[in-house]
């Protein structure tokens, strides 16, 4: 997540409904195996990312099957 609060998977634009789709998608494209829960999803956001918003991406990909996450902070 950008810093201004702009989601985006794979360099394209996103939003919380859509995210499972277009994960989905993203993971097809790059050719990977098994289902959401073999699957790796990394959040990049700034550092100045809100704790909540934070919890708010997590809550949505483990809902949605997804529970191998990770993070990364860029900038400053």
């Amino acid at each position: 997540m950008a810093a201004d609060g702009v989601l985006s998977v794979a360099g394209k634009p996103t939003t919380l409904d859509r995210l499972p789709a277009d994960l989905d998608a993203a993971f097809k494209a790059m050719g990977a195996e098994g289902g959401r829960a073999d699957q790796t999803v990394i959040i990049v956001s700034a550092p100045t990312m809100a704790y909540e918003t934070f919890m708010g991406l997590m809550n949505v990909l483990s809902a949605a099957g997804w529970y191998r996450i990770g993070a990364a902070t860029v900038g400053r």
